[in-house]
């Protein structure tokens, strides 16, 4: 059992759009499609978290997963992390434009995590096969290319749910 005395839970994600259906703008209509204002500031809406079972001086949601590793599609635990610190790292989704930089940046530092006795694994909702083709897409082009923490697909969602994280509006972790 993983008892939860800190709680250091990373989340990756860049501004939420609000679009609101308005007056269309001052021009007429392109091919019968309307245009509508829309905010580039985050939205100051409510998101709707989910139930936070991860707290402190209680166990640690227990989970499994595939994860992609070196290249390769591997199931992985809670359990796998015992007698070790753990930082998960959710992240909204693979392929967005902000997450590959702060992945990488925490792939490029694994070592002084490992001299802490820390692991980390990033977690977002995509598949291990969309894990997969982001690590195998060139830096250059937006992808991640060969990164050293392990990418875990949480196609449930339950992993997020679990940890808090979980946004059931836009159907992703923060």
């Amino acid at each position: 059992m993983f008892v939860i005395t800190s709680v250091l839970l990373l989340f990756i994600s860049s501004p939420l759009i609000s679009c609101k259906k308005q007056e269309p703008l001052c021009v007429e209509p392109l091919d019968g499609v309307e245009a509508y204002l829309c905010e580039s500031r985050p939205s100051r809406e409510p998101l709707s978290l989910q139930y936070n079972k991860a707290q402190i001086s209680k166990p640690a949601p227990s989970f499994e997963g595939l994860a992609v590793i070196n290249g390769e599609f591997k199931e992985i635990g809670l359990n796998d992390f015992k007698h070790k610190y753990l930082v998960l790292l959710f992240y909204p989704l693979d392929f967005t434009f902000v997450c590959p930089t702060e992945i990488i940046a925490f792939s490029d530092r694994i070592q002084e995590f490992k001299n802490l006795n820390t692991e980390v694994v990033a977690i977002s909702v995509d598949s291990q096969f969309t894990h997969l083709a982001w690590i195998n897409t060139p830096r250059e082009q937006g992808g991640l290319g060969n990164i050293q923490i392990p990418l875990l697909s949480d196609l449930t969602h339950q992993i997020s749910k679990d940890y808090g994280v979980y946004l059931q509006d836009v159907g992703h972790a923060l």
